[in-house]
């Protein structure tokens, strides 16, 4: 079974020495970032991948 995206990269973070205190600001960001309509470089966050 795979782990949630979220729940990997946050595990990935703590083995490099990621403070938690920062992967909480990253992890809003990025939350903030992929909500539906909001663009990412040159990229538009749909609401379904095939929408």
């Amino acid at each position: 079974m795979t782990d949630h995206p979220e729940t990997a990269l946050r595990r990935l973070w703590t083995e490099q020495g990621v403070p938690t205190e920062q992967q909480n600001r990253m992890i809003e960001q990025i939350k903030a970032k992929a909500q539906t309509g909001q663009h990412v470089g040159p990229f538009v966050i749909k609401a379904t991948p095939s929408g």
